[in-house]
């Protein structure tokens, strides 16, 4: 079992969000996101876990309640197994032929797999048999007198399997193949195969594996499904997932900062069915949050299309509609009811940032612009809303505060309608405090996590903001003029939060800049607080993650000095993201047509901040920043000439890295140091601390701080 780190891992090929990642000039983007995610599983297991069986029953009710729940799932489960036994032995042609045949095919399939003949596909089918079978039999349960004893209405459902196996389902550009794909469907249903195929309807991945010793390789392809699933579901908080080796299943649940997996339960032995047959109970009845979906969003049916008009003769071709949505969602939210079917910024995985965006309408036809963006989202954070440094809502209020009275700064950052910890809906009346402890329970025990484990972050409070719409995400800007106005304004409300309340952003990133025209005006909001530190405060928590941003887009200091933030790495992002805007495009269409035009594998310097360890990247950086004639060759000359981004990027640079004072970014010895004339320059470098042989010029900028802010700001566009 391994420990997970008390921060995340950061030593790892960065994704630049939606921007970079959701392009071809990644060149298999697959091949480079899976790796990182497919190890992180690994490293964050705690395996062989007998209470993952349990996770998912109803562990906050009260103990008399609890255990009568348990008692009639247990009767129930006995029932089944002893069944599942009688008609795997009953003679051909007997009474209930479907059930017989499906419990014999499944039976015979684990004769074959423990004997080592079973090819991995031969599994998917009886595996699909004994789901189906079990579910017959819920289904007359949770029908009949006893229903109410198992569980209330809102918590009784079927575990189907989809129709398909093996096959790429929709919704996603990954070209694995989920072997086993459940659902979760009304009591009522016909129990057969249900005729879905896309990641928005999927409960529960199986990955199934021929060996015994397949359970880690099962497992790294069962952690891109579920990262897939939480891509296509508005209402997934958390992942479920079954990994089947030989003949052995194991349950696993990934948390935020870990991954659970069960003791393996031998399908071939009554034992082991008992153990799974029980598992399908309680997926049956547990509690809706506890298949970690969320109470709070609704799943409905979209609204109906209107017919398309009969076609005008000789009319323009007009532009191919969006798809209507599968599904739509209703956002509960205090006393807002508002609907959904998409993210504009969606996380990167299950286990670690869980940040999304979410668009809102005021009604179901979701006509016209969104009305509210609803920022969902897992930080680091106390136990108690009271001593908690990471309220994003609080911070985002005591901004426009302070701002109100400056017309430039007045619409600097949105205006907080709702901000709240999210609590899930348990029993018809009750509801619990939605954090880590209360979705993993046991799982994140003291004994497994440890007391400093805690105290160092390991808790999570689930978090969601409404704020007023902010407008469209810079990364879609519709011309360049208005990026580069976006970015130059991004970078005067850095810089008044750290010279007038001491605040560092720390999450530059190309969806946390938008803009929207209003009267006629463009305004530019800086969002995404979340990692945001207030230097008047000495808590160490607030830096978690020690590098808050995509290495990409991150500052060299905050790659080589994780966990000591300065003022000027806001700055220094900045200038980064106006890089790669200048260089790949401001929106799809523009990416779309540069890429086209690229060779079939190209190499742009700049891809080499995307690329290896933070230690590789920040060495990249600092070659590439050296020099104006360095900069000017590796990025700059990558940008159209006549780009507004062109010039904005090259004066913030030479405003931040070329100050008399800051003597350049190039690691420098004592001897190339002894070569310089000015003996004061010569005084202030080697009064630098030496670290591996090398002193870090980069130090020197903190003395001229004042001046470096007012050179940045010179440099701007006056608008």
């Amino acid at each position: 079992m391994n420990n997970p780190p008390s921060t995340p891992p950061v030593d790892t090929v960065g994704s630049f969000n939606q921007l970079l990642t959701s392009e071809p000039f990644l060149a298999d983007k697959q091949s480079r996101r899976r790796p990182e995610l497919e190890q992180k599983s690994i490293d964050q297991l705690f395996d062989d876990r007998p209470d993952v069986w349990g996770h998912s029953r109803h562990s906050n009710l009260r103990e008399d309640l609890r255990h009568i729940a348990d008692e009639h799932a247990d009767e129930l489960a006995d029932v089944i197994a002893q069944d599942l036994a009688r008609d795997i032995g009953r003679p051909p042609g007997a009474e209930s032929e479907l059930q017989t045949g499906r419990a014999r095919r499944f039976d015979a399939w684990s004769h074959k797999a423990a004997a080592g003949n079973a090819e991995e596909k031969e599994a998917y089918g009886p595996f699909k048999d004994i789901v189906l079978y079990c579910a017959v039999k819920i289904q007359r349960r949770l029908q009949g007198q006893h229903a109410n004893r198992l569980a209330e209405a809102r918590n009784r459902r079927l575990i189907l399997p989809f129709h398909t196996t093996a096959t790429r389902l929709e919704g996603s550009d990954e070209t694995l193949l989920p072997d086993v794909t459940l659902c979760f469907e009304p009591v009522g249903t016909v129990v057969a195969p249900q005729a879905h195929n896309h990641y928005c309807f999927a409960g529960i991945i199986v990955e199934c594996k021929k060996l015994p010793t397949g359970f880690q390789p099962g497992l790294k392809q069962l952690s891109t499904y579920t990262l897939e699933m939480f891509r296509n579901q508005l209402d997934r908080k958390d992942a479920i997932g079954m990994v089947l080796y030989g003949t052995f299943a194991k349950v696993v649940v990934f948390g935020l900062d870990a991954v659970w997996a069960s003791t393996g339960a031998n399908l071939a032995t009554p034992a082991g069915r008992r153990t799974f047959i029980r598992q399908l109970v309680d997926w049956s009845t547990c509690p809706v949050y506890r298949l970690g979906l969320d109470t709070n969003i609704h799943r409905l049916a979209p609204p109906p299309v209107a017919a398309a008009p009969p076609p005008v003769a000789a009319a323009p071709p007009l532009e191919e509609a969006a798809p209507p949505p599968l599904i739509v969602y209703r956002v509960d939210i205090g006393n807002f009811k508002l609907y959904s079917h998409e993210c504009r910024l969606i996380a990167d995985t299950l286990t670690g940032q869980r940040r999304r965006y979410i668009l809102l309408w005021r009604n179901i036809a979701m006509a016209g612009p969104p009305s509210h963006l609803l920022v969902d989202d897992w930080p680091f954070s106390a136990m108690t809303s009271r001593y908690d440094t990471r309220d994003e809502a609080g911070l985002l209020r005591r901004i426009r505060a302070n701002f109100a009275n400056n017309d430039d700064l007045r619409d600097a950052v949105p205006r907080v309608i709702i901000g709240e910890r999210v609590r899930q809906r348990h029993g018809r009346h009750n509801f619990v405090d939605d954090d880590t402890l209360t979705s993993y329970g046991p799982l994140t025990s003291f004994e497994v996590m440890g007391v400093q484990g805690w105290l160092d972050g390991h808790f999570r409070a689930h978090k969601r903001i409404l704020i007023e719409y902010p407008g469209e995400a810079v990364s879609e800007a519709d011309n360049e003029q208005t990026a580069a106005l976006a970015i130059a304004r991004a970078m005067v409300i850095v810089l008044a939060l750290y010279t007038r309340m001491n605040i560092l952003h720390r999450g530059i990133d190309a969806n946390n800049i938008t803009y929207l025209m209003v009267g006629g005006r463009l305004q530019i909001k800086l969002l995404g607080f979340n990692n945001s530190i207030d230097m008047a405060i000495a808590d160490e928590r607030q830096l978690r993650p020690e590098i808050a941003v995509s290495p990409a887009l991150a500052s060299i200091n905050s790659l080589e000095n994780r966990g000591a933030p300065t003022p000027l790495d806001d700055p220094e992002s900045l200038v980064n993201l106006g890089s790669w805007l200048g260089i790949f495009g401001i929106n799809k269409a523009e990416r779309a047509a540069y890429i086209a035009g690229l060779p079939k594998n190209p190499h742009l310097p700049i891809m080499d901040w995307n690329r290896g360890t933070t230690a590789d990247i920040a060495g990249r950086k600092r070659d590439h920043l050296a020099t104006l004639e360095a900069f000017d060759t590796k990025i700059l000359l990558y940008m159209r000439e006549n780009s507004p981004l062109r010039p904005l990027v090259e004066n913030m640079y030479i405003a931040l890295f070329l100050h008399p004072g800051c003597y350049g970014v190039t690691l420098l010895t004592d001897n190339s140091i002894a070569r310089i004339e000015d003996g004061n320059i010569r005084a202030a470098l080697l009064a630098i601390p030496v670290i591996n042989g090398t002193r870090n010029p980069l130090i020197l900028r903190h003395a001229v701080l004042v001046a470096l802010i007012a050179n940045i700001l010179g440099s701007l566009p006056q608008h």
